[in-house]
């Protein structure tokens, strides 16, 4: 897989997975997928489920996709401003341009770092600002 396909299919993961496309989420991901949220204390609630910092691939495509149709009216509205790739690392820069379904502005910043394993994701890192994300959910 060459650089602009790996940026392709990172970015189908960025809006595969805020559509809830769990098919074409699930075809992109290894099977050793990790999902890691950059966060000191990553534990957030949705429903009677407690998840933590680090997702494997079945509770990303379980849990961790779903909760962004679950937490937002429309959907998070995401756009990318930059995608960068050397080797088998991608970076996305990126907004949202939400609404949380408790009415407040979500509005945030993304870095997203993507490690590919042959034409696979094997890696996601989320770094957003954390604190505007606790305030305007309520975590």
């Amino acid at each position: 897989m060459n650089a602009d396909q790996q940026k392709k299919t990172a970015l189908d993961f960025v809006f595969k997975s805020e559509a809830n496309d769990r098919e074409a989420i699930d075809a992109i991901l290894a099977d050793d997928f990790v999902c890691e949220i950059m966060e000191v204390d990553a534990a957030w609630q949705l429903g009677d489920k407690t998840m933590g910092g680090v997702m494997t691939r079945d509770q990303y495509l379980d849990y961790g996709m779903p909760a962004m149709k679950q937490l937002f009216k429309n959907g998070m509205r995401f756009t990318s401003e930059l995608e960068i790739c050397e080797g088998p690392h991608v970076v996305i820069l990126g907004r949202s341009e939400a609404i949380a379904n408790n009415g407040n502005k979500y509005n945030n910043v993304y870095s997203w770092y993507f490690r590919f394993s042959g034409d696979k994701i094997a890696l996601l890192r989320e770094y957003r600002d954390t604190h505007h994300s606790r305030v305007a959910i309520g975590f």
